[in-house]
């Protein structure tokens, strides 16, 4: 018998290399942070590269998206879908989950179903060259 089609390796293999080329395929863009008192900081160069970054630290539950708006103003939420609790990837102007399909505006609210609550929200600022998310 000749085998025809890729096999469970190559299969994931090629599917990783497509998702480097896909916009919104990727997960987001972790950055170094700090816990600053009751909440936690990081540069704000981080938004040089990318408009939604992603921040995560042993005493979060949940990594937090935190996204620069064409506005200006800030937004963090929990990355998490409010579904099934998948990771959320940024997809230009949205957050959405690469396990059912649910997107979410960059401030939380939910764009398509089968989530249908809203994601968790942070207070975010900025003072000089660090971003604050919490407090």
């Amino acid at each position: 018998m000749t085998r025809t089609g890729l096999d469970r390796r190559e299969f994931v293999t090629a599917s990783a290399a497509l998702c480097v080329t896909l916009p919104g395929c990727a997960g987001l863009t972790f950055v170094p942070n700090r816990i600053d008192g009751d909440r936690i900081a990081f540069a704000a160069s981080a938004f040089a590269a990318h408009a939604c970054v992603g921040i995560d630290h042993p005493r979060l539950a949940a990594p937090i998206a935190v996204c620069k708006l064409p506005s200006g103003e800030l937004s963090a939420v929990a990355a998490i879908c409010t579904h099934k609790s998948c990771e959320l990837r940024p997809a230009g102007d949205k957050l959405e989950c690469p396990c059912h399909g649910s997107a979410f505006a960059l401030t939380g609210e939910v764009l398509s179903k089968p989530a249908t609550r809203d994601l968790r929200r942070f207070n975010v600022w900025r003072e000089g060259d660090t971003v604050y998310v919490g407090g």
